[in-house]
């Protein structure tokens, strides 16, 4: 007889992993694993080299980058242990709506997510390779 478990939604392993997504409507998605490796900030400043294309965001440093940083957009849900609900945490992933279309760069025509690498602070993915299509 098979042994069938419920398949759940949530991958659980995708949480932990630093990935980025950018829809073809210009939002950057920023997995709970990418934005923990950032230590939760409130706001992100986007880097980029477009010598290298690479796309690049880190908290904000000081009263200049604090300037020009973008909120995010944290959809939560609260956590229950023992019947009592705790602070809330983020779900699969935090946005920064919109951003994507001021920098210059053309949007992919389909929403696509990448893996990023984490250097000096900085959480960043290669725009040259192709990205994972994400619908």
């Amino acid at each position: 007889m098979a042994n069938f478990k419920v398949y759940s939604k949530v991958d659980k392993r995708l949480d932990d992993r630093p990935m980025l997504t950018i829809t073809k409507t210009g939002v950057l998605m920023v997995s709970v694993g990418a934005y923990k490796m950032l230590d939760e900030p409130k706001k992100l400043v986007l880097l980029y080299d477009a010598d290298e294309k690479l796309l690049g965001i880190r908290a904000p440093k000081g009263a200049d980058e604090e300037r020009d940083a973008y909120s995010l957009i944290v959809s939560s849900r609260r956590k229950s242990e023992g019947g009592v609900t705790t602070a809330a945490e983020p779900r699969r992933s935090v946005s920064v709506s919109g951003l994507l279309g001021t920098i210059g760069y053309g949007l992919p025509e389909k929403s696509k997510r990448w893996l990023a690498e984490y250097d000096d602070g900085v959480l960043f993915i290669d725009l040259k390779t192709d990205g994972i299509p994400t619908g």
